[in-house]
């Protein structure tokens, strides 16, 4: 996956994404538990965990770049351009 960087390095970027990945499916398991809906501020915990899921994911393809040299590739594919989120273009120095 990574042509440029040590073995060991390569191995502990993949146990870190398999953790993440796990912690994704972890949380998941626990939206579709039926205890869950038990709670009255269920919405607010629901989207807490969106949140937090959609952190790991994107610390997850963050980690596993083949190509970190574009940085459309860190941003994701769903991620718009900085004048689309209204916000100034970058000024290089």
């Amino acid at each position: 996956m990574y042509s440029s960087i040590r073995p060991e390095v390569e191995l502990t970027l993949q146990k870190a994404i398999t953790l993440l990945q796990n912690e994704i499916r972890a949380l998941e398991d626990t939206e579709i538990d039926v205890k869950a809906f038990d709670n009255p501020a269920w919405a607010y915990k629901q989207a807490y965990k969106n949140g937090y899921k959609k952190a790991l994911r994107v610390v997850t393809t963050i980690l596993d770049q083949k190509d970190n040299k574009d940085e459309q590739s860190f941003r994701g594919p769903d991620a718009s351009s900085r004048s689309e989120q209204g916000l100034p273009e970058r000024i290089s120095r």
